[in-house]
């Protein structure tokens, strides 16, 4: 009886080897392409970025006058100290993709951008949250908004933004950041978007 199954055995070593020469084929072909993209990434000289566009935190519009907490104060200074630092968002571009574009002389500096745009999205989302445990409802949805308007792909940011429209009685501004939220490039995107659909349910 046994033998019976011989044949299929043996079909599905050959499929199973095929599928592996196949797999380790793209592996190979796909490194070959990465690392002849690197040497041409890492030949392009260093080009102008003065023109980029640098995000300018609005510390005017940002409710810095709440002093009354510990922790609303280090948020504070967080964004404080990104005041004068270069922020950019950077986040659907690799080292490869920065120095192919912009040169290789440059990713130290646009690396730091990049690293200065995730310091600011995180703290605009725990500052909004800390507001929101504070029943500071109002500054928080200002802050979580303007969040928005950077293209954070924070889940929780969103979340945290749609709750409080929930709480506000302000339904109305789910589908605009539903809508904001399909924009994005982020793997993220689905999951922001299926969590805001919920809340319309």
């Amino acid at each position: 009886m046994r033998f019976l199954f011989l044949p299929y055995v043996i079909i599905f070593v050959l499929w199973l080897n095929y599928e592996i020469k196949k797999s380790h084929k793209k592996t190979k072909n796909r490194n070959e392409r990465f690392w002849a993209l690197e040497h041409k990434a890492n030949g392009v000289r260093k080009q102008d970025i003065s023109t980029l566009d640098y995000i300018n935190i609005p510390m005017n519009q940002l409710p810095f006058q709440i002093k009354d907490d510990k922790q609303l104060l280090e948020y504070q200074e967080t964004i404080l100290s990104l005041k004068e630092e270069k922020i950019l968002n950077l986040q659907d571009k690799t080292n490869t993709d920065l120095k192919l574009l912009y040169g290789v002389g440059n990713l130290n500096f646009l690396t730091q951008c990049d690293s200065n745009f995730a310091t600011l999205l995180r703290t605009i989302y725990l500052w909004g949250n800390r507001l929101a445990e504070l029943d500071y409802t109002k500054e928080a949805i200002a802050l979580l908004e303007y969040g928005v308007t950077l293209q954070t792909d924070l889940k929780k940011h969103y979340d945290l933004l749609g709750s409080l429209y929930v709480k506000t009685n302000q339904l109305g501004k789910i589908p605009p950041l539903i809508e904001k939220a399909d924009k994005l490039t982020s793997i993220m995107k689905p999951s922001i978007v299926a969590s805001l659909q919920k809340l319309l349910s």
